[in-house]
């Protein structure tokens, strides 16, 4: 987690904090839920298969995941 550049980001990668369906995401380390400043956050794999098909979105993009659409809402 140290090595994670967590400066802000224009897609999907490491180091990016991701908002997708309302759910924050914390992308490159794999653990479970936590509160960080009041908000809730999962952190997510890049091995992850949901990572694998955001990875490289931007802010506002859509992408199909079992079965349904999810949306990147926001990007830090």
């Amino acid at each position: 987690m140290n090595a994670l550049d967590f400066g802000p980001k224009e897609f999907v990668e490491p180091g990016a904090i991701v908002t997708v369906d309302g759910r924050h995401f914390v992308i490159g380390v794999s653990m479970d839920h936590f509160t960080c400043e009041g908000i809730e956050l999962i952190g997510l794999s890049p091995l992850a298969p949901f990572y694998q098909v955001i990875d490289g979105l931007g802010k506002s993009d859509t992408a199909e995941f079992g079965g349904r659409n999810v949306k990147i809402e926001e990007i830090i």
